[in-house]
């Protein structure tokens, strides 16, 4: 371009360079937007997107590359292009093969359907990176990152890409599982729910976003065999305008080495020289026994007293004419006691027992002492004969029963 001037012609040189074999391919990024009641501000959002091209290998290109549309310009891998919506550009003269990815930047209260997009150039065939946006006022809206690192010594190029599945676990305020998918981008992309699963490798990470302000989030890792796992911030709380991280690191479990090492085992160590022997402590001496006490003498028993013998209540008269027999005498019939008196039976000439209640009142103020012959003979001559003979019936009748 140029201004013509006169007298003094102006060239637009052009100049290109054959290159044999020369396969290239286009990469069109274009953005749209949606949503209610758009302003003038809204349609002009800048959105920033973040372009990465690596060879076959995974390295990274060196060269840079023209981009023209809505925009012009050149870019490199890990470059950046700005588009509004409507716009969109083409990058031209990508090397066949070449693997690229398009991140956008988030901007507060839109959502996007897709945050990365990723593929591989063509021959004869433009890739297309297309990202839409939803405006959606008052969105309170935050991130998750979820990132892998792994440490070992010596590791495997299949080591290095071994896949550690994580389970994502998304909930209200209340602990209900949110029902809507949420997009990711970064090492790879797609869209998420509560409960879904994402595998990264080593070195790897995706950003979760759009997430509703004060989700609660929790992301669990599934065990390896041979890796021993540890995370930090693999549960919280989402916060608005803020990216929370949960970051998994993942260490190869290996053989130690064996103990010495460092010595060229064609080397060995000499045997260390026996440590002197520390000398035996004495033993110390066994106290002596205290002596048993002796055991007091157990007291003797006091004897039991002997218990005072139950009187018996004479059942039978005793024999009146035994001298030591006594001149009043009771009986027991059960539980009736009756009292005797003794008297003389002149007829029988022996003493007999009368019941009390049975001798006449002459007999009982003038009975003889026992053994005193002459008082009775008098005595007896006193009595009544009539008194005495009933009486004396009335005993002998008593005597044969």
């Amino acid at each position: 371009s140029g201004e013509i001037k006169l007298n003094n012609p102006q060239t637009a040189e052009f100049k290109n360079e054959k290159k044999p074999g020369l396969a290239d391919g286009n990469l069109i990024i274009s953005k749209t937007i949606k949503g209610d009641s758009l302003t003038d501000a809204d349609r002009k959002t800048q959105f920033t997107f973040t372009v990465t091209l690596q060879d076959k290998d995974g390295n990274a290109l060196s060269e840079s590359f023209p981009y023209y549309g809505s925009k012009t310009g050149t870019i490199s891998s890990g470059g950046k292009i700005t588009l509004a919506g409507g716009e969109s550009v083409t990058i031209s003269d990508l090397p066949e093969g070449t693997q690229y990815t398009v991140t956008e930047e988030k901007v507060t209260n839109w959502r996007p359907e897709e945050g990365t997009l990723s593929g591989e150039i063509k021959l004869n065939n433009p890739q297309t990176a297309e990202f839409k946006n939803e405006k959606k006022p008052g969105l309170a809206d935050g991130n998750l990152i979820i990132s892998k690192t792994i440490k070992g010594d010596s590791l495997t190029d299949a080591e290095r890409k071994t896949q550690f599945t994580f389970t994502v676990t998304l909930q209200d305020k209340d602990g209900n599982a949110l029902s809507e998918s949420f997009p990711y981008y970064g090492s790879k992309t797609g869209t998420i729910s509560s409960g879904g699963k994402i595998t990264l490798a080593g070195g790897e990470s995706v950003t979760i976003s759009d997430l509703p302000e004060g989700t609660r989030y929790s992301v669990s890792e599934e065990k390896v065999s041979g890796w021993t796992a540890s995370s930090t911030g693999e549960s919280g709380i989402i916060v608005k305008d803020e990216t929370q991280t949960a970051a998994f690191s993942n260490s190869k479990n290996t053989t130690p080495p064996p103990s010495g090492g460092g010595n060229d085992p064609k080397d060995p160590p000499k045997d260390p020289e026996d440590p002197k022997k520390p000398e035996e402590p004495e033993q110390p001496e066994t106290p002596e026994q205290p002596e048993t006490p002796e055991q007091p003498e157990t007291p003797e028993n006091p004897e039991t007293p002997e218990q005072p013998e139950t009187p018996e209540h004479p059942t039978q008269l005793p024999d009146p004419n035994d001298p030591d027999s006594p001149d009043e005498v009771t009986i027991w019939d059960g539980d009736v006691p009756t009292t005797y008196k003794k008297v003389w039976d002149p007829e029988e000439e022996e003493w007999v027992y009368v019941p009390e209640e049975d001798v006449p009142t002459t007999w009982k103020e003038g009975v003889p002492a026992t053994g005193d012959n002459g008082l009775v003979w008098a005595g007896a001559a006193l009595l009544s004969g009539g008194i005495l003979a009933a009486v004396l019936l009335l005993k002998k009748k008593d005597k044969k029963h």
